[in-house]
């Protein structure tokens, strides 16, 4: 290889290290700022909500399905919701609820929401009245709830039930004027709440500083220092090098 072909070929490889060199150094440079003042930036209490990056840790909420509840006299919508295996009134935590919210439907006095094997009866401030599972004759498993011509009734796989809650009855019906609940979306601010609350603080920020200083976020772990020293090694080899052909050529 020719002197200009050499002398080429070091200084591509000379930017294109020192290129990723300077990320590196810059990258493990400010995450060790950040650290040495964890206490005073309160990363420590400061937990991590963005969705990408708990995804990174392993961590995600599953789908939130929703309903709106229509309360009359109210000056705004109530939502029921289920994330986990718990229910929410708004942002208020309701019951345990282990299946899929199949539906909900709003009488004079409570409102009702149904799981697959249970009915779960409660009230507009968020206090269960009453839960009615299979020992009670529910036809199971519950896929749907609302009103049949104007009376409430449940939906399951194969049949219509009217419902009568103060007699505990469950009268099959013939499909005519159904109107079960629809699964509607959460304001954004409601659907916020849940959600920080189901993280709770598991990441923090000053977990992710320390991850990413030390290589584990990437999935590089020890390998990141050695990257760091080596691109520094190859930089000062290429670099010396170069000076010293330099130097000859000026002699």
């Amino acid at each position: 290889m020719s002197r200009s072909k050499l002398r080429l070929l070091l200084w591509r490889w000379h930017r294109r290290l020192g290129l990723a060199a300077a990320l590196l150094v810059l990258l493990v440079s400010a995450t060790g700022i950040l650290l040495n003042h964890t206490s005073h930036l309160a990363l420590m209490q400061k937990p991590v909500r963005s969705a990408w990056l708990l995804a990174l840790y392993g961590i995600s909420a599953p789908a939130i399905s929703s309903y709106r509840l229509e309360t009359d006299g109210a000056e705004q919508s109530q939502w029921l919701s289920h994330l986990g295996e718990r229910l929410y009134l708004d942002q208020q935590e309701l019951a345990y609820c282990a299946s899929r919210l199949r539906g909900t439907l709003t009488l004079d006095a409570y409102s009702v929401a149904a799981c697959a094997d249970e009915l779960l009866l409660f009230s507009a401030a968020g206090e269960v009245i009453e839960r009615i599972g299979a020992v009670y004759g529910v036809p199971q498993p519950v896929e749907g709830l609302g009103f049949c011509d104007g009376k409430p009734c449940l939906q399951t796989s194969e049949h219509y039930y009217l419902i009568n809650l103060e007699q505990l009855t469950w009268q099959p019906y013939q499909p005519g004027a159904v109107a079960l609940a629809e699964p509607h979306p959460l304001p954004p601010a409601i659907k916020q709440s849940l959600l920080d609350s189901y993280y709770g603080d598991a990441i923090t920020w000053e977990r992710v500083l320390l991850d990413l200083h030390n290589g584990h976020l990437l999935q590089l772990g020890p390998w990141l220092m050695d990257l760091v020293a080596l691109s520094l090694m190859v930089l000062a080899g290429t670099g010396v090098t170069m000076w010293y052909r330099g130097q000859r050529r000026r002699r």
